[in-house]
């Protein structure tokens, strides 16, 4: 059995990529003896850590233990972090000793230049141009993104999807509290612009104003920078008995309330940082648990198969047509209860979005001679 090593950078902190690691770690394990390197930050100086995304500046990751726990490895599984001449030596001192292994590199987000101009004003940016684009290609064998991109800083690319254990996800089940006569749409997300739910809300709004008669629930699930501009929006427009503010929920409590919905939200402003394509792993989530989806943007999740359980809209700041969402639905469950339907979208994600067949693509390189 291969030897392989996951490397990641404090990325434990974030309950999402946490869970994400996690199911990355176990689909891995049935095929490979992995281990875990966490690589944490060597010191909490506010005063240097800001240093460190200047150009010639090393950013302050403790790689002493990557050294030291690293032996005769086949493969190494890296989740990208910004480069500097640290990472440089690390990858080349790697590359030198174990000239065979693999180095694999996972860049979640490609192309980051918005996201990266955002963060930390561009500085990142350059940095990262320096060390990482131009120099890295010598040591990094693959580079894994979510885009269709087939060489990223002149390194080949495994094109992939985002991937969960489906198995891992509970699906939705028949509940007391869910009420058949209403639409109950469901969005989980820290909400951030990129979401873009005032399109949603705008909808709700022109819907009823035009004689709209279904009743719909909305169920806002999450905390973050955008909450207050929707609650504002959703008073101004005098949604209040259709728009409900859940706030963080995990665990039960928030099972109970995928188990009264019926269609679940995906974001809707991608527009905003220049994205067309998502690989959103909350969609792979949704579908696990047997629910449609609304997009804003294409859904690589549907790529491999005919997209009836998903209703895309333009990716732009339009409104949401919700007498189009209403009709998606209704057309689904003709001839289904809605445990039937959430059994079919289930058996779905397991053929298209599970690890399985996820990380397919990365094993078939880990293993070739």
């Amino acid at each position: 059995m291969k030897k392989g090593y996951y490397i990641h950078f404090n990325a434990r902190d974030t309950v999402g990529v946490s869970k994400k690691i996690d199911m990355q770690l176990t689909s891995f394990r049935k095929y490979y003896t992995m281990s875990e390197i966490d690589i944490k930050m060597s010191t909490k100086s506010k005063i240097k850590n800001a240093l460190a995304v200047f150009p010639f500046f090393c950013i302050k990751w403790d790689y002493s233990k990557a050294y030291q726990d690293i032996i005769d490895p086949d493969f190494i599984y890296i989740r990208r972090a910004s480069g500097d001449r640290k990472h440089y030596i690390f990858l080349k001192y790697i590359k030198e000793k174990y000239p065979n292994c693999k180095i694999i590199v996972e860049i979640p987000t490609y192309p980051f230049w918005r996201e990266s101009l955002q963060s930390i004003m561009g500085v990142m940016l350059i940095k990262d141009y320096y060390n990482y684009w131009t120099r890295l290609n010598k040591y990094i064998d693959r580079i894994v993104t979510y885009s269709s991109d087939e060489k990223i800083f002149g390194i080949e690319t495994i094109c992939v999807k985002n991937g969960i254990n489906v198995c891992e996800v509970n699906t939705i089940k028949e509940c007391v509290e869910y009420d058949e006569s209403k639409l109950n749409i469901l969005a989980v997300a820290v909400l951030k612009p990129h979401h873009g739910y005032e399109r949603l809300f705008q909808g709700l709004s022109f819907y009823y104003k035009n004689g709209g008669t279904r009743d719909i629930l909305v169920r806002i699930v999450g905390e973050g920078p955008e909450k207050e501009y929707y609650e504002k929006l959703v008073d101004e427009l005098q949604l209040q008995e259709h728009v409900c503010f859940m706030g963080a929920q995990y665990g039960e409590s928030l099972q109970r309330i995928y188990d009264v919905s019926d269609i679940a939200v995906s974001a809707l402003g991608f527009y905003k940082d220049g994205v067309t394509k998502s690989s959103a792993l909350k969609v792979r989530e949704y579908l696990a648990e047997g629910l449609p989806v609304i997009s804003g943007a294409r859904e690589d999740a549907f790529d491999d198969t005919d997209g009836k359980y998903c209703v895309q809209f333009p990716n732009d700041s339009s409104m949401i047509d919700i007498e189009k969402v209403v009709c998606f639905y209704d057309q689904l469950r003709i001839g289904k209860t809605r445990m039937q339907l959430a059994q079919d979208i289930r058996n779905m994600a397991y053929k298209t979005i599970d690890n399985e067949i996820t990380l397919e693509p990365i094993r078939k390189y880990i293993e070739e001679v």
